[in-house]
């Protein structure tokens, strides 16, 4: 069979030009689930981040300065020593170091 012979393929009529951009929507889905894999946020992530006042990209030292970690030292001077500090105010300095660590690793 020759190839005028061979029956042409049925073409959109309304095709003009280039083809449509939708097939490059499968090389964007794979794009963003590499992305995603890799370790950066998903846009609802960095839409909570922007919501939350952080900087994406800030330099740590920059964020560190708007979400200081809970003072050790100052809970000992408070106490005035680090074996006369009750247990309830450990449970909270802890709490408060874990809700720090959280967002230190949400950022």
């Amino acid at each position: 069979m020759s190839a005028g012979e061979r029956k042409r393929p049925r073409v959109d009529p309304f095709y003009e030009g280039e083809p449509h951009l939708l097939p490059k929507t499968k090389e964007w889905f794979d794009d963003h689930k590499r992305w995603v894999a890799e370790g950066c946020p998903t846009p609802e992530e960095e839409a909570a981040r922007r919501a939350a006042g952080i900087e994406l990209g800030a330099p740590f030292a920059q964020w560190l300065g708007k979400n200081p970690t809970p003072d050790l030292q100052e809970l000992v001077a408070h106490y005035g020593s680090y074996d006369k500090i009750p247990p309830e105010a450990w449970a909270e300095y802890d709490k408060a170091m874990t809700e720090w660590q959280a967002r230190r690793r949400a950022r």
